[in-house]
């Protein structure tokens, strides 16, 4: 017998046998706390909209390292689901999916190890508008600015501007970083 798919509002603490389709639509870097294992935050959205976050723990980050993608789509199911601990819940019934190797399956067959789309600084669009896709850059770092924060629907979120040129010392380009990769100190002294 084939599971029926559920939506992930549908999913609590008491549901063992299912599966759902989602797209992870946040994919942060792990993070590590004195004396607690290391937890890589993701957040998972149904076609619906509806949204849960999801965990992987320790040796199981690793794993998924080059499985999981951000914006990528995919079949999950019978993870474990767990009532999200009360000094983090941002709404009451708030429900975490912990990945631990069951079932993940990408939709449509796609790699789940996507090669790197390179663009040159130069043909990246300046116009503001988002860009849909991941795109990977390579350039010098010229500056990289103190972390400020931003208050996003009443949350401060940190936030951290880099500026980078191509090898030509032409176009360049400031780049905004945000969350956890906004408080990565990568070795660089700021201004």
């Amino acid at each position: 017998m084939t599971k029926k798919y559920k939506y992930l509002d549908e999913l609590t603490d008491k549901t063992k046998d299912y599966k759902v389709k989602v797209k992870v639509i946040e994919n942060s870097c792990p993070k590590q706390s004195p004396g607690k294992p290391a937890r890589q935050p993701l957040v998972l959205q149904h076609e619906k909209g509806t949204t849960m976050r999801g965990i992987i723990f320790g040796s199981d980050i690793p794993l998924f390292e080059q499985a999981i993608v951000r914006y990528g789509e995919y079949k999950i199911g019978d993870d474990i689901i767990a009532l999200v601990a009360e000094q983090y819940r941002q709404k009451e019934n708030e429900f975490q999916m912990t990945f631990n190797r069951r079932e993940l399956i990408p939709i449509g067959g796609e790699s789940i190890n996507p090669r790197p789309k390179y663009l040159q600084i130069q043909s990246i669009p300046r116009t503001g508008e988002a860009i849909n896709e991941l795109i990977d850059v390579i350039g010098i770092v010229l500056y990289v600015g103190n972390i400020r924060l931003v208050n996003i629907i009443g949350r401060d979120v940190p936030v951290r501007d880099i500026m980078i040129v191509a090898d030509s010392n032409q176009y360049p380009l400031c780049l905004s970083a945000w969350n956890d990769l906004a408080e990565i100190n990568y070795g660089i002294y700021t201004t």
